[in-house]
C-alpha cells in the first residue's frame, strides 16, 4: 500500500449503533467511500475487506484520495476556527441572556 494514507477499516455495530469512534464522529468514515465498515467480531468480513483493499490498488487510491479530501474539508484549520467561533458565539449569547459579563468568570453577573 506504499506511503499513501490507507483507507480506514473499522467495525460496525448492529441494531443502528456504530462503533464508538463513528458514533461520536459519524463523518470520519463513509462506508465504501473513505474506508470499509465491518460487523464486530466478523472475522470473515474483516478478511474480505482487507483482501479487497489489498488486491485493488485503484480502490485504495480512490478511498485514500476521498479520505484526504474529507479530512481537509471537515477537519482543516478553517473548519476548526469556524466551529470554535460558533462555540464562543453561542456561549457569549448564553451569558448575555443570563446577564453575565462576557469577560467574567462563571457565575459573575453584570452590576
Amino acid at each position: 500500500m506504499g506511503t499513501h494514507s490507507a483507507p480506514a477499516l473499522t467495525e460496525r455495530r448492529f441494531h443502528g449503533s456504530t462503533d464508538r469512534t463513528s458514533r461520536r464522529h459519524p463523518e470520519l468514515i463513509a462506508a465504501g467511500e473513505t474506508g470499509e465498515l465491518v460487523p464486530p467480531s466478523d472475522v470473515q468480513a474483516l478478511a474480505d475487506a482487507i483482501l479487497r483493499l489489498a488486491r485493488d490498488a485503484s480502490l485504495r487510491a480512490c478511498m485514500s484520495a476521498a479520505s484526504r479530501r474529507r479530512a481537509v474539508e471537515c477537519f482543516g484549520i478553517a473548519q476548526m476556527v469556524g466551529r470554535y467561533t460558533q462555540l464562543y458565539d453561542r456561549e457569549l449569547a448564553r451569558r448575555r441572556a443570563r446577564g453575565v459579563h462576557a469577560g467574567a468568570g462563571l457565575g459573575a453577573t453584570i452590576e
